[in-house]
């Protein structure tokens, strides 16, 4: 009697690690195949349209200031230039008026814009070497601009936009800067490597890499809505051209 007991605890026993087993197998392929999907699902974004999707998407664009929608008065009436002739040793942070402004600088640093809550609402390297030429985009007297010690001078303008098709490094607006509409998105062809961001209030974000250059460069189809931010960074200007 306990033989046969015995035998039909094993066979219970048998029969429940081959359920597991086969649940945990099972897991591993939906799994394995949850992960190659998104996998592929990445490497066809980016290698039909040079988007970046998923997790790499996340980390490019991180924490989103509610500044990055601010718009200010485009006739920058109150608008003032100012000009740093040598950056001190531990760089410097000054303020400035409301307005819209293009930031250059000499050889390279640092340019970090902290916004009203002081969090960072955008960073890039300025400068011929390794940054880029200028930074374009809109600043509340409550802001903060951080310039570091590489760069040996700052100037900062106010800026009016003109008719044109290219859009530096920098934060526009749909609808404003530049209409709605489709567009075909190409960097310069001196070369460059950075990104194209589309920014929503809804959060549904899109990154594009931008590569320039002669003889191998980026191209990407954007479909543009009124109230959305293009915030450029890390190449010297994007050109965008109607479809």
């Amino acid at each position: 009697m306990k033989n046969i007991t015995w035998i039909r605890n094993r066979k219970v026993i048998n029969t429940a690690t081959i359920f597991l087993l086969t649940a945990i197998v099972s897991l591993l392929v939906l799994v394995g195949c949850s992960s190659q999907k998104t996998s592929s699902e990445k490497i066809d974004s980016y290698k039909d349209n040079f988007e970046i999707i998923g997790s790499e998407r996340e980390e490019i664009i991180g924490d989103i200031s509610e500044d990055t929608f601010y718009k200010s008065d485009r006739t920058n009436k109150d608008a003032k230039e100012y000009h740093i002739p040598a950056v001190d040793e531990g760089g410097e942070i000054f303020s400035l008026p409301d307005g819209r402004y293009q930031i250059a600088g000499g050889i390279t640093g640092n340019v970090y814009i902290y916004d009203s809550q002081g969090g960072v609402l955008y960073h890039n390297i300025l400068g011929s070497a390794y940054g880029v030429p200028s930074i374009t985009l809109d600043i509340q007297d409550s802001y903060k601009i951080e310039v570091d010690s590489g760069l040996d001078e700052v100037t900062v303008t106010p800026y009016m936009q003109q008719p044109s098709t290219e859009f530096s490094a920098g934060i526009w607006f749909v609808g404003t800067d530049i209409e709605a509409g489709e567009y075909i998105i190409t960097g310069p062809e001196e070369g460059g490597f950075g990104y194209l961001q589309i920014i929503e209030p809804d959060e549904r974000n899109q990154v594009y890499e931008v590569i320039g250059g002669k003889l191998s460069s980026s191209k990407s189809k954007v479909t543009l809505r009124e109230g959305q931010v293009i915030k450029i960074t890390n190449i010297p200007w994007v050109n965008m051209k109607a479809e």
